[in-house]
């Protein structure tokens, strides 16, 4: 079952996802689905905000050299 997660703020998604996750120990079909699509929907969000961090200091001093 693929869910669309709902346009929130990263707090928000957060709460969300913990609902769902306390909830989908019961086994609920539904309950389940919403935890992993909130985990993903979590875990593209982190991997954007990695792509848009600039290199650290330590990596822009090494490519220098």
């Amino acid at each position: 079952m693929e869910l669309e997660v709902p346009q929130c703020s990263d707090s928000e998604l957060a709460i969300l996802w913990d609902k769902w996750r306390r909830c989908a120990a019961s086994r609920d079909p539904l309950a389940m689905a919403m935890a992993r699509d909130f985990s993903r929907e979590r875990e593209r969000r982190e991997a954007l905000r990695r792509q848009s961090r600039p290199r650290s200091h330590h990596s822009a001093h090494a490519t220098m050299r």
